[in-house]
């Protein structure tokens, strides 16, 4: 026999709630890239990965993008790899030992604002870090 109880109302979800609910379950947002759904938080001054592989090197760059991938090899004498996607493509980025250290707290969170220049290099192009800041908590949008 079942039993009937009053359930209370729920408050409705933001829609930031219902993007990292949906990510969290998943381990992907169906309604397209989360990083879409920030980007007018982020700044008009965040330029997407599809502009940043067209800048030429040693140009300032500020980029933001879900963390992919996160490498710390150990024949890298302590530089950090990391790949940050955003709804356009992939921005690789270098962060050196001394910047790593500076800001190795906030490399772990999931999504990240990166500063810092442009290198090209034999046919390769990352972005080396000079400042890194999380985003996407909505406390920090």
């Amino acid at each position: 026999m079942a039993v009937s109880q009053d359930i209370p109302p729920l408050p409705e979800l933001t829609p930031w709630e219902k993007i990292v609910g949906e990510y969290r379950t998943l381990v992907l947002y169906p309604n397209g890239h989360l990083i879409a759904h920030l980007r007018q938080h982020l700044g008009e001054d965040i330029i997407p990965s599809s502009t940043v592989s067209k800048m030429k090197d040693g140009a300032e760059v500020k980029a933001a993008g879900l963390v992919i991938l996160r490498q710390r090899p150990y024949t890298a004498s302590g530089v950090v790899f990391i790949t940050l996607e955003d709804e356009f493509g992939h921005v690789p980025v270098v962060v050196w030992p001394k910047v790593y250290e500076e800001y190795r707290c906030v490399i772990k969170e999931p999504v990240l604002l990166v500063q810092g220049l442009v290198s090209r290099r034999d046919g390769t192009m990352n972005v080396v870090a000079r400042r890194i800041e999380a985003r996407g908590n909505k406390s920090r949008v």
